[in-house]
């Protein structure tokens, strides 16, 4: 068993970029992170990047990055951030369009509905809305956010009802709430509805 706390959670990204002004720019303007803290240690430039006063930095844009700093292709795989509402993740695909993003790609993991892109540097990104359901990873479905917030709900919630592991979040929550306890059970299945 870990000797890590329970309430230990991931506090922020680092991107090493070749533009700093411009990356702090992206961020800024599409995910309206305000920037805490600027400054510079030796070459490097440093930008500190939040969306919250709880937060002093969710982000930091690091600058001096070179092909091979960190090695091509990096080591970071995507950089995720939650939004409140599938109308929300909808309103942001629209606003994405506008921006310069590349291999966009919109997804449904049964808990999560998705979007997926790649920054101006080529950086992973994934914004994404928690669903009221649990789907066994991995697992993805296309979807298309262009469609009403209530049909893509309802394709996702049939998707997960074809699973016999999937359960409501709820149940899902407790069973990891008794797994951090250290039971070791896996969960339930579920009977050919999903329920």
């Amino acid at each position: 068993m870990s000797s890590i706390p329970r309430t230990l959670a991931l506090a922020h990204v680092g991107l090493w970029v070749f533009d700093f002004d411009m990356m702090v720019k992206f961020y800024r303007e599409l995910f309206g992170l305000a920037v805490s803290d600027q400054g510079q240690q030796g070459t490097r430039r440093y930008a500190f990047m939040t969306s919250t006063a709880e937060a002093h930095h969710q982000l930091v844009i690091v600058s001096g990055r070179t092909v091979t700093t960190p090695k091509s292709p990096g080591g970071l795989n995507q950089v995720s951030f939650r939004l409140p509402t599938l109308v929300d993740l909808q309103q942001f695909h629209r606003e994405l369009v506008l921006r310069p993003v590349s291999e966009v790609v919109t997804l449904t993991h049964g808990n999560a509905w998705s979007i997926y892109f790649h920054d101006p540097e080529h950086n992973r990104i994934e914004t994404f809305v928690d669903t009221p359901w649990h789907m066994p990873q991995p697992f993805a479905q296309a979807i298309d956010l262009t469609k009403p917030a209530r049909e893509i709900a309802e394709y996702t919630e049939l998707l997960c009802r074809q699973s016999p592991a999937s359960m409501p979040m709820n149940e899902w929550r407790d069973w990891m709430q008794t797994m951090l306890g250290g039971s070791g059970t896996r969960p339930p299945e579920k009977n050919d509805a999903g329920v």
